[in-house]
């Protein structure tokens, strides 16, 4: 599993192609155990990373 996968189990995958549609940008943003948590998704590398 990727670090998203396992931080947030629930997530519904289908989600994350409805975000880089709508935010070309690639990089989403949630809630997790009271932190906001960054990704960005990596078109070069073709993987999600998380923002520091």
């Amino acid at each position: 599993m990727t670090a998203i996968a396992e931080e947030i189990k629930t997530f519904d995958l289908h989600e994350l192609d409805r975000i880089i549609e709508l935010h070309p940008c690639g990089k989403i943003c949630f809630w997790f155990k009271e932190n906001m948590i960054y990704y960005k998704y990596n078109f070069e590398e073709g993987v999600w990373k998380r923002e520091v």
